[in-house]
Parts: structure tokens; C-alpha cells; sequence
């Protein structure tokens, strides 16, 4: 394996920069790829010294991957997508990691768009977002194989804990409100604080992952885009190219193909009402047997405070759960989900709101809302979730 890139963090900006060994070491760095000017916004820092930096971006070989995940066998595989499949395995030091393996590309040298999306994975550093471990990008025969290799979290993914899959336990209340929160401070984070700025595009259950503690944990940015200083995608899809999944599309996107901020923040609110409902985005309805929307079966019911928790909340919750913290969860549910995007809150704004219930759960007593944040979609969406409560 080589070292590809390591990050640095820079205590004064609270940011990583890309740091080449190109002198002293056998690595392979940036100024060697070709066309990769563009791959890194943030200057070069040299470096000669020895020990190790955090973030260490590893260049796997093929062979140690295809060795790790047992020549990518049926038994390792966790998980399957649209244009990849996703295989547990174990390094030669024994530790295990998650190893995606994308769609081969024929007649290809080299990838550079993958070698941009690693380059942007690598700036990456927060608790709440699935660190980029290494990636592979090696021709075999006539085609160009390409692999990330990702943490392992070994509770898998939400909805398959929400799905009580391989035996999973039914997840308690409070567990639901501290995966909402972890999973909102790392969509605020792509938001708000990475560098440059990152839409997701695809925010959905089976894109957050629960380690060994049920923390909660953003990935696949496969089909994420760096953002214009407006907070709008650069580019659009046509509604005949919608790239995410179905069920969890905002209307702007799903009409026009424009993507948005407030386009993450509709589908968080997606993820809300699987929290709330352990009901899938897409899932059968009992009386007619035919697909129904999750949101168009909560929109009614969350109007209705009675309704919000009588049939709104999981079965396997057994009722056990603060009636209070459920509207206020539906509550935000409905904010996230509001037709206009300028309606809808910021990531920011949902994890203030979020962070109102959480800590009741470690004992400690709700913290106040900041007055800096705007009075009419978090004071008030809290306010109107408590006066509504109905016994």
C-alpha cells in the first residue's frame, strides 16, 4: 500500500489541508497525478517530518483488498447499491473496514472525477461523517477498478436497525433522539463548516451509520456537490436524470432537478418520521396493499396532536416515550418537510431544536434555545409543538 495524501489539521482555521512528503518518502502525491490542479483548493504544505498526521489517506493495491474481503465473496457483502456494492473486510493488521467497490470502467487509465471525490472525502474531519480510510484505483485486464475502503460501523446502517434485521433489538426512544442529533450535526457540518461547503444528495437511513455505541455517522457522498457561495448546487438535473432515491426527494427537485441546501434538510425530515414511525419512505400500505409515500401518510396525522401520538409512533416503541419530545420531534419532522424550501430550517436551526431533547437523557436539564437563531423557526416551532400537546 502507499500513502496517497495525509491531512493535517491547522489550529488556526480549524481546517485540513492536503500534506505531500514528495522529498523524503516513496509517497504518491498530488504534482504526480496528471490534471490534478484541480483536485485540491487548499495550498500544499511540504513536509519532511517523520511521525504520523491524522487522517492518513491510504493507495491499497488491489490485491490487498481483494485478499481482505475474501475475493469480494457473497458471505462479506453488507450492502448493495445503485452503481456499487459495499463488503465488510479485514486488513493485514487485523482491522476491519468497509470496502465499496464501484462499478468497474472499461477502457479507462485513470479516473480523475474519483480521484476529485477522494481528494474531497480527504478534507473530511468530523465525528458525525464516516472517515475516508484509502481508496484503490487500479487497472485489471481491460477495465479500472475503484474502491474506497471506509471505517467499519458495526451496527450497520438505521433502517436496517429500524427493520430489526439480523436481530437486531428494537431501538429505544432516547437512542432515536441521539441518532437524529448525530446524524443533523454531521449534515450541519457538510453544511456549514466543511471547505469548501457540501450538498449530500442522497441524505437517507441506509446513508447513516451507527458504530459500536449507536452514534450516528454520515456517508456515501458519492453523489455529493461542493457548493456556490448561495448555498445552490452549481448544477442541475433534469427530473429524467434524478440522482438520490425515491422517497425522500424534495418537490423542488423532484419537479425542476434543483438541488439545494434546503433539499438535504427536506429529506433529514424523511429520516425524522422513519425515527418517529420505523415505517420505510416507500412501504405498503395495509388496506390497499399498494406503494404509499411515508410523507403523504404522516402529512395529516401531523396536524394533529392526538394523532402525532396515538399513530404516529413505532409499534416496537410500546408507547415508551415522552409525549412531549414526540411533538416536538413531528413538529420538526413538518418544518423539514415544508413545500417551500425557504420555509423549511437550517441544519443549524434543526440541530438547536434537536439538542432541546437530547440531553434529558443524560441527565441534565433542557438548554435554552440562543437568541441568535431565528425566533420563527426554532423558538416558535417549539413553542407550537408544546402548546399544541393535548392530553
Amino acid at each position: 500500500m502507499e500513502l496517497h495524501m495525509r491531512l493535517r489539521q491547522e489550529p488556526s482555521e480549524g481546517r485540513t489541508c492536503c500534506v505531500a512528503r514528495q522529498e523524503l518518502l516513496h509517497f504518491i502525491t498530488l504534482s504526480e497525478i496528471p490534471g490534478a490542479d484541480f483536485l485540491c483548493g487548499c495550498p500544499l504544505i511540504f513536509s519532511g517530518e517523520s511521525g504520523t498526521f491524522p487522517g492518513v489517506i491510504i493507495r491499497f493495491s488491489f490485491s490487498e483488498l481483494e485478499q481482505a474481503t475474501g475475493k469480494f465473496s457473497d458471505e462479506q457483502l453488507i450492502g448493495v447499491g445503485g452503481s456499487s456494492k459495499v463488503y465488510r473486510g479485514q486488513l493485514a493488521d487485523g482491522k476491519v473496514v468497509a470496502v465499496k467497490k464501484l462499478r468497474p470502467l472499461g477502457g479507462a487509465d485513470e479516473d480523475y472525477e474519483f480521484l476529485s471525490e477522494i481528494e474531497l472525502l480527504s478534507r473530511l474531519n468530523h465525528c458525525h461523517v464516516v472517515p475516508l480510510l484509502g481508496y484503490c484505483s487500479e487497472s485489471q485486464g481491460r477495465q479500472l477498478e475503484r474502491l474506497l475502503v471506509f471505517e467499519c460501523m458495526s451496527n450497520g446502517n438505521l433502517r436496517d436497525c429500524l427493520d430489526l434485521k439480523q436481530g437486531k433489538k428494537a431501538m429505544e426512544w432516547q437512542t432515536r433522539v441521539s441518532v437524529a442529533l448525530g446524524a443533523a450535526r454531521g449534515l450541519e457540518y457538510l453544511h456549514e463548516a466543511a471547505a469548501p461547503r457540501i450538498l449530500h444528495r442522497d441524505i437517507k437511513s441506509t446513508n447513516i451509520l451507527l458504530d459500536d455505541k449507536f452514534r450516528a455517522k454520515i456517508t456515501d457522498l458519492g453523489m455529493a456537490k461542493c457548493l456556490m457561495n448561495d448555498g445552490v448546487t452549481s448544477c442541475s438535473s433534469s427530473p429524467a436524470r434524478m440522482l438520490g432515491t425515491f422517497g425522500y426527494f424534495a418537490p423542488e427537485y423532484a419537479i425542476v432537478g434543483k438541488a439545494s441546501l434546503k433539499s438535504d434538510v427536506f429529506s433529514f425530515g424523511v429520516v425524522i418520521l422513519e425515527l418517529i414511525t420505523g415505517r420505510q419512505p416507500i412501504h405498503k400500505s395495509p388496506s390497499t396493499r399498494t406503494d404509499e409515500s411515508l410523507v403523504i401518510w404522516a402529512t395529516s396525522r401531523l396536524q394533529d396532536s392526538r394523532l402525532v401520538v396515538s399513530e404516529l409512533p413505532d409499534p416496537t416503541l410500546q408507547g415508551k416515550f415522552p409525549a412531549e419530545e414526540m411533538q416536538i420531534m413531528a413538529h420538526l419532522a413538518r418544518e423539514c418537510l415544508q413545500w417551500d424550501p425557504e420555509s423549511r430550517p437550517t441544519m443549524t436551526e434543526v440541530v438547536q431544536i434537536l439538542s432541546t431533547i437530547a440531553p434529558l437523557h443524560h441527565g441534565t436539564k433542557r438548554r435554552n434555545l440562543p437568541m441568535t437563531f431565528n425566533l420563527t423557526t426554532v423558538s416558535a416551532l417549539l413553542c407550537s409543538a408544546l402548546l399544541s400537546f393535548q392530553f
